[in-house]
């Protein structure tokens, strides 16, 4: 596998060694965390389906 024994970098990581980019990372955040933690409209998984 590509990626085998390397620790890939997480979003934090990302966020910092491309510092030209702080809005698009903080937009991907935001947009994570709403879906983690939306209620009102689950993925179809979490429905059983």
């Amino acid at each position: 596998m590509l990626f085998d024994g390397v620790a890939l970098p997480d979003l934090w990581e990302v966020r910092m060694m491309f510092p030209g980019h702080l809005d698009l990372w903080d937009a991907v955040r935001d947009d994570l965390w709403a879906a983690l933690l939306c209620m009102t409209d689950p993925p179809a998984w979490s429905r059983g389906m």
